[in-house]
This record gives structure tokens, C-alpha cells and sequence, in this order.
């Protein structure tokens, strides 16, 4: 468990994808580059809302970031760039 004197945390923004059928993002933090997890930091619903903040992460790590957007089928696109 990660106690709050420990805990880091990062502001994130991505551009807006010009498509109209993205209902939403999803936020991934991975571990030594694309070493994401299969479940979402951050799962956003929200086609315009372009950043968020992800916390708990441990002071001193190096991670990378990556978001994928979503439709209202549930389909998700590849990772974005880090």
C-alpha cells in the first residue's frame, strides 16, 4: 500500500482527436515504458475533457503515460503516444 507521504501524482492533458465518435478516454500508467496494466488508471466519459490527474503513483518511479479514446460501442482505439 502506498501511504500519502509516499504518493506522487501527475496532470495530464492530451489533444482532442478530431472524431465525432469518441464518447470518452482511457488513461494508462505503465512501469518501464509500455508496460500498462490491462485496466485503466483513469477512465474519462467525457469527449471533451482533455486531461486529468492520476494519483497514487510511488515518489521517485519513472512511468510513462499513454490514453486510448472510446466510443459509445465500448470499442477503443491503440495507445497514443507516451
Amino acid at each position: 500500500m502506498i501511504s500519502g507521504a509516499n504518493a506522487a501524482q501527475v496532470d495530464l492533458s492530451w489533444d482532442k482527436p478530431n472524431d465525432t465518435s469518441v464518447t470518452g478516454y482511457k488513461v494508462y500508467a505503465g512501469i518501464d515504458g509500455d508496460n500498462y496494466k490491462d485496466q485503466a488508471d483513469k477512465v474519462i466519459n467525457d469527449p471533451s475533457q482533455t486531461s486529468c490527474s492520476i494519483s497514487g503513483l510511488t515518489e521517485g518511479q519513472i512511468y510513462a503515460f499513454a490514453a486510448t479514446s472510446i466510443d459509445d460501442s465500448g470499442n477503443e482505439s491503440g495507445f497514443s503516444n507516451e
